[in-house]
Parts: structure tokens; C-alpha cells; sequence
């Protein structure tokens, strides 16, 4: 499968550009992607990491996306790279995903489980989770839509609630009032109001 090749020159060159400055690459590392690797590939998320991986390297690449943004006739960042956040969440147990830069964070390093981010006897997608610049996100979103197909990309929200007192507090703080008047207003505020 090519594919799967791919995944694995990608992971060669990120497993030699993450340890061999520090002497080579340590045996744990290559135990840990082999066992990685026989949970991705059975299970076909391979494709699904090179999917994330691209819209990695897509951000970061400054030829790709003024190329990209020529072609579509958008405004890229002046440097041509779409700031990127570190990765977060179970993805950070994932070695593959750190050593082909999806994450910045070595979970040997951290003691942290590949299983928390795919297990063998749960078998679902894993959730890999990246910030991207609210500023270029038109740009990430565009790409995304142009390469795997507008009917595959969909946004999505979390809206969060706020308390009445914590309201008021937060929007008499930001006016600049003084605690003592932003307890006084919130006396006023009935339990149920």
C-alpha cells in the first residue's frame, strides 16, 4: 500500500530529525512505533493520520500555501505559514503523531499512553485536536475543503454558559468599576431573576 509506505518514510525521517542529535535513535522509540503501527494499520487509520499530518505540513509550509492562495486568490500571512498550536489532548501518547510533528510533545519523555489515544479493544476514530490561527483559519478551512471535497468538512461549535453574577462581575470589570460597586449590583440580582 503506498499510503502506508508514505507513512513510514515520514516516520523514518521524523524519528532521525526528533533523536539523532541526541546520538541516535533510542530502542524504545522503535519498539514504540511498531506497536503503534500494528494498531493504526489493521485498523486503517493510517489514512486519517496522513490526512491531519498534511493539513500540518500544508500550514506550515510557506510554498504550499501561497501557492494554495494564489490559486484561490486569497490574502496569505506574510510569512506564508498559518500559525499552528503544539497539538493537545490523548493525541500526545501517540509517538507516530510526534515524530511526524502532529504534536511537539515526546510521550516517552512524559510517560504518557498510546492507549488513551487509540486502544486495540475500542476501536473508534481518535480525536486529534490542533488550534489554528483564528486569523488564517479561512485559509485552513478553504484547503481542506479544495483537497478531500467541500462535502466533507463541516465546522463546529461549543457554546459555553455563564452564571448571572459571573455576567455582571466580568462585564463591570471590563467598564473598569471598583469590587465594592460590582458586589453592590450583584445584591441587587435576585436567586431567580
Amino acid at each position: 500500500n503506498i499510503r502506508q509506505q508514505y507513512l513510514w518514510n515520514l516516520i523514518e525521517q521524523g524519528t532521525h530529525d526528533k533523536y539523532d542529535r541526541y546520538g541516535g535513535i533510542p530502542h524504545e522509540v522503535t519498539e514504540r512505533i511498531s506497536s503503534e503501527m500494528d494498531v493504526i494499520i489493521p485498523n486503517k487509520f493510517d489514512d486519517y493520520i496522513l490526512m491531519i499530518w498534511d493539513i500540518h505540513d500544508f500550514c506550515r509550509t510557506p510554498k504550499r500555501v501561497r501557492e494554495f492562495c494564489a490559486r484561490k486568490g486569497i490574502t496569505p500571512p506574510p510569512d506564508g505559514i498559518i500559525p499552528i498550536g503544539p497539538g493537545r489532548g490523548s493525541v500526545g501518547g501517540s509517538m507516530v503523531c510526534y515524530v511526524i510533528g502532529i504534536h511537539e510533545c515526546d510521550p516517552l519523555l512524559f510517560g504518557l499512553f498510546f492507549e488513551r489515544f487509540l486502544n486495540p479493544e475500542r476501536i473508534a476514530y481518535p480525536d486529534i485536536d490542533f488550534d489554528i490561527s483564528q486569523r488564517y483559519r479561512h485559509i485552513g478551512i478553504a484547503y481542506i475543503a479544495d483537497t478531500y471535497g467541500e462535502e466533507n468538512v463541516s465546522q463546529i461549535i461549543t457554546y459555553g454558559t455563564l452564571a448571572k453574577n459571573t455576567v455582571v462581575s466580568e462585564v463591570l470589570k471590563a467598564a473598569n468599576v471598583s469590587h465594592s460597586e460590582i458586589n453592590m449590583v450583584k445584591a441587587t440580582i435576585p436567586d431567580d431573576p
